[in-house]
C-alpha cells in the first residue's frame, strides 16, 4: 500500500517481489490509496510506513487509516526523514542551505519527522517509541545515488534558488573531494506505537508484531 504516484508506486512494488527469495514467504502486493485503502477494518497484527507521509499534505489521514486497520493491540511503525538535517562537506554553507530549502519545499511535509509523536497521539496511540536514526555516507557516488544531488541542484536552479553558476560549482566542489574528505548526513525519527485494546475485541497476535517489527 502505498501513497505516491502509480508510476512511483509499480516501482516500489517490483523491487519489494524482486526481493522476495524463492523458498521465502509469499507476500501480497497491492498498489491503493494510503488514505483509503479499502481494506477491512482491525484486519492487520502490524504496520509499517517508510517514507510516505513526507509526500501527503495531511499525514494524519493516512495515520488515521493506519488506526483504523489496526486491531487492538496492533503495532504502527513509522519512518521518516527530516530533510533540514541534511549535512554535506565540503560544500559552501550558503549555497548548501538555499539548495536543501528550495528540495524539502518540493515535498508537501519535508520535515515532519519530529511531528509524528504528536499526530500519534492525538489518535490515541499508546506505548509511543522514538529513536532518531542518523544516515552516514562517506562517497559522493553513493550520496548522489542515495540524495539524488544533481536532481537536487536541478531543482534548486529551476525554483531561482541558485544560480545557473551557483549550481554546479556546489555540485562539482562535492565531486572533486575524496572520499577522507566528503561527508554527508542525514536523521530520520523511527516511531512505534500501538492501538490501545478494546473490550472483547480480537487482539494482535504479539508474537507476529515483534517478529515483522525486528
Amino acid at each position: 500500500v502505498t501513497k505516491g504516484t502509480n508510476r512511483v508506486a509499480a516501482m516500489a512494488i517490483r523491487r519489494s517481489k524482486a526481493s522476495v527469495g524463492p523458498d521465502g514467504p509469499r507476500p501480497h502486493f497491492l498498489l491503493a490509496d494510503a488514505r483509503h485503502t479499502g481494506l477491512p477494518a482491525a484486519s492487520f497484527d502490524v504496520i509499517r510506513s517508510d517514507r510516505i507521509l513526507q509526500d501527503n499534505d495531511d499525514p494524519q489521514e493516512i495515520l488515521g487509516e493506519c488506526v483504523r486497520l489496526l486491531r487492538p493491540g496492533g503495532r504502527l511503525a513509522l519512518f521518516e526523514i527530516d530533510w533540514r538535517t541534511l549535512l554535506l562537506e565540503p560544500a559552501e554553507r550558503r549555497l548548501t542551505a538555499a539548495i536543501v530549502t528550495s528540495w524539502i519545499d518540493r515535498f508537501p511535509r519535508g520535515s515532519l519527522g519530529h511531528e509524528i509523536p504528536g499526530l500519534c497521539l492525538d489518535l490515541g496511540l499508546e506505548g509511543l517509541s522514538v529513536a532518531l536514526e542518523t544516515l552516514l555516507v562517506r562517497s559522493y557516488y553513493l550520496s548522489q545515488h542515495l540524495f539524488r544531488l544533481v536532481e537536487m541542484v536541478e531543482h534548486a536552479m529551476r525554483t531561482g534558488a541558485v544560480t545557473g553558476e551557483e549550481g554546479p560549482r556546489w555540485l562539482e566542489r562535492l565531486r572533486q573531494a575524496d572520499d577522507a574528505r566528503f561527508f554527508a548526513s542525514v536523521a530520520g525519527f523511527a516511531i512505534r506505537v500501538t492501538k490501545p485494546c478494546s473490550h472483547g475485541a480480537p487482539a494482535a497476535v504479539p508474537d507476529l508484531a515483534d517478529a515483522v517489527l525486528t
